[in-house]
C-alpha cells in the first residue's frame, strides 16, 4: 500500500491515497487495541521486541506516529530512493547457527581454521532463504558484516557466501567493537557517520535504536524470518531517517 502511494505521480491522488491508508491503519489499531486489552498483559519484553503486530497495538504508538515527519515519505521520495543505506548483519543467531559437533540435521558449510596450532571446526547451518535475502537487499543496501565471532570464522563464512559474487562491502570484527558492562557492543560509527541510514538486523534488542528486531535463529528449517525482514527493509529504504520507524520497537 505504501509503495503504491509513493509511486503515484499525481500529488492530489497521492494525498487521497495516503489519507485512506492512515484511516485503515487507525481502524486496524483500534481492533488490535481491543484484542490486546483482553489478552494477557504478562508478555516479556524480548517477545515484544520481535513482534511488530504487538507493537502497533501499544497505546503510545499512535501518539508517536503523529510526531513523525510522515510527509518525508511523500515529499522526499526521489531523494530517499537514490540514497543507498547500510544494512549491518551479524553471524550467530542472525544469518546462521554453528556448533563444534555435527548437528543431527543438515550442514550447509564447514569452517576450519587453526588457533594456537589447534584445529577448530565449525559446522554451519544457514538461515533459510539467506542467499535470496542477500541478493534482494543488496539492491537497496550496502551490506556490512559485523560480528563478535573470531575473525577466522567470519572470513570463512564470508568467503563461502561470496563464492559467486561480492556480498559484503566490508567486514568488521571483534576488535572493532566497543567493550562496556562486560559485553561487546557494535560501534556503528565505524559503519557510517550518518546513523540515519544504518539498519542493524539483530535479535539482541535494545543496544541501538537502529535495530530491526528478528527472532534468534536456532537451526529450524521452517524459519521464514528473513522473508518478513526483507519486506520491512524494502519499506525502510524510503525513509529519510530509518530510526523514525525502528524506534517504534523501543516504545
Amino acid at each position: 500500500m505504501l509503495r503504491s502511494i509513493l509511486e503515484c505521480t499525481s500529488p492530489a491522488k497521492r494525498i487521497a491515497m495516503f489519507m485512506n491508508f492512515i484511516s485503515k491503519l487507525k481502524n486496524a489499531n483500534n481492533m488490535k487495541d481491543k484484542s490486546y486489552e483482553r489478552g494477557s498483559q504478562a508478555e516479556g519484553e524480548a517477545e515484544k521486541s520481535t513482534r511488530w503486530d504487538i507493537l502497533v497495538s501499544v497505546h503510545r504508538v499512535r501518539k508517536y506516529i503523529k510526531s513523525l515527519s510522515i510527509w518525508s515519505f511523500l515529499n522526499n521520495y526521489e531523494t530517499n530512493l537514490a540514497k543507498k543505506r547500510y544494512l549491518v548483519l551479524g553471524l550467530e543467531g542472525i544469518i546462521l547457527c554453528s556448533s563444534l559437533n555435527p548437528p543431527k540435521r543438515r550442514v550447509d558449510h564447514i569452517v576450519q581454521y587453526k588457533i594456537n596450532n589447534k584445529m577448530c571446526t565449525h559446522f554451519v547451518v544457514f538461515r533459510p532463504m539467506l542467499e535470496e535475502f542477500l541478493r534482494m537487499v543488496s539492491r537497496w543496501y550496502t551490506i556490512i558484516l559485523y560480528t563478535t565471532k573470531e575473525k577466522e570464522f567470519a572470513d570463512g563464512v564470508a568467503s563461502y557466501l561470496e563464492r559467486k559474487h561480492p556480498v559484503f562491502e566490508k567486514c568488521l570484527y571483534r576488535n572493532d567493537c566497543d567493550y562496556a558492562d562486560d559485553r561487546l557492543l557494535l560501534d556503528l560509527d565505524k559503519v557510517s557517520t550518518d546513523l540515519s541510514s544504518v539498519v542493524v538486523l539483530d535479535y539482541k534488542f535494545g543496544q541501538h535504536t537502529n535495530t530491526l528486531p528478528i527472532k534468534q535463529f536456532c537451526g529450524s528449517p521452517k524459519d521464514r524470518n528473513l522473508l518478513s525482514s526483507g519486506l520491512i527493509l524494502d519499506c525502510l529504504r524510503f525513509c529519510s531517517d530509518v530510526r523514525s520507524i525502528l524506534e517504534l520497537a523501543h516504545l
